[in-house]
């Protein structure tokens, strides 16, 4: 069976090249970089090595980029702090969990929210909308798809916290958000990138001229960027090893089990992330008793509220949600554990049917 430390599921373990290093970056973490002590210049120097490759890597510069201790607050400081008293704001039905909380919030304010729907494809649908403020998700974490085609003449907020570098980064943007795990960095660390400064002010009560808390820490961001740096190597390998399991997979699954619905874009995707709907059967189900069998996969909603399950991105797709599956392909994974996963999810499928 699949190792459960390395299943299906989308949590991905930390990257090799920055597993080997994690302890020697602790061990020299604790050294203040601005004071002028050896330790502290030897920090300060890989310190500013690891923000070169995150502004090459992201293209930006070095001066745009915010480092966050807690990824989602990236998205109260990058939103909030591009709102104007009363503005128009619009963000996407299949947008994220803290998007919908804090736009819920702006709109209990006085600031007017409208909220753009997707086609089954999973396609933003801008129209005639003219907002002040546009937040746009790149790629979705539930199925995957990217938008097709980028916004231009807004102000926007992009979020990237899954897409990562996997696709072209819009270059039309004023704030965008990275989370470290979308390269299989470590988690607890966000990465804000405010392009345009002067139509954005820190939202949070502050003294001194911050635009972060700064409590992020350096060992983890460090790792990240070692992390980003070798994931962008092997990205072109991994995205079509990707794409030939997910084709095998699918195919297999589409031969065996009726009525199979594939909400992820079959071209237009992270080839690592599929989400399936099995009708007919409970998802949750089908995923406990692969576990029982040592295989690990997703079911349900990425999204961790309670008022957001089963999938608010699938019933804004005009897909079923009792029966979704969700499966992340990974650069370890063979033919012969996509097969054994396909093998699997088929019998355990017709013993739940029967």
């Amino acid at each position: 069976m699949v190792p459960l430390t390395t299943g299906f599921t989308q949590e991905t373990p930390l990257h090799p090249a920055a597993k080997s290093l994690i302890g020697e970056l602790f061990a020299k973490g604790w050294a203040d970089p601005a004071k002028v002590h050896r330790a502290s210049r030897e920090l300060s120097i890989l310190l500013g090595k690891a923000k070169a490759t995150f502004a090459e890597h992201l293209n930006v510069d070095i001066s745009q980029l915010e480092f966050l201790g807690e990824p989602d607050l990236g998205f109260q400081l990058g939103i909030a702090g591009m709102i104007s008293e009363k503005c128009k704001i619009a963000h996407s039905q299949i947008d994220r969990q803290p998007v919908h909380a804090i736009c819920r919030e702006l709109s209990r304010s006085g600031h007017e929210v409208e909220i753009l729907p997707v086609d089954k494809n999973g396609q933003i649908k801008i129209g005639q909308s003219k907002p002040e403020v546009l937040i746009w998700q790149v790629a979705n974490g539930e199925t995957g798809n990217f938008q097709a085609e980028q916004p231009a003449g807004y102000r926007t907020f992009l979020d990237c916290t899954t897409s990562g570098i996997d696709t072209d980064i819009p270059k039309d943007y004023e704030v965008a958000l990275f989370d470290s795990t979308a390269w299989t960095g470590p988690s607890g660390l966000g990465i804000l990138v405010i392009k345009k400064s002067n139509n954005w002010k820190y939202p949070l009560a502050h003294i001194d001229a911050i635009r972060s808390p700064k409590t992020f820490s350096i060992p983890l961001m460090i790792a990240s960027a070692v992390a980003l740096e070798n994931y962008a190597k092997e990205l072109n390998k991994a995205r079509e090893n990707a794409k030939v399991l997910s084709t095998q997979f699918i195919k297999t699954l589409q031969g065996s089990i009726s009525n199979l619905q594939i909400a992820s874009d079959l071209e237009n995707r992270q080839f690592k992330y599929l989400s399936l709907i099995i009708p007919g059967i409970d998802g949750e189900q089908l995923k406990n008793e692969l576990a029982e069998s040592g295989i690990d996969i997703d079911s349900g909603s990425a999204c961790k509220s309670a008022d957001l399950r089963p999938s608010h991105v699938l019933a804004a797709m005009g897909f079923e949600t009792t029966g979704n599956i969700r499966i992340t392909f990974k650069p370890e994974h063979t033919s012969a554990d996509i097969k054994q996963l396909a093998d699997a999810i088929i019998t355990k499928t017709n013993s739940l049917k029967n």
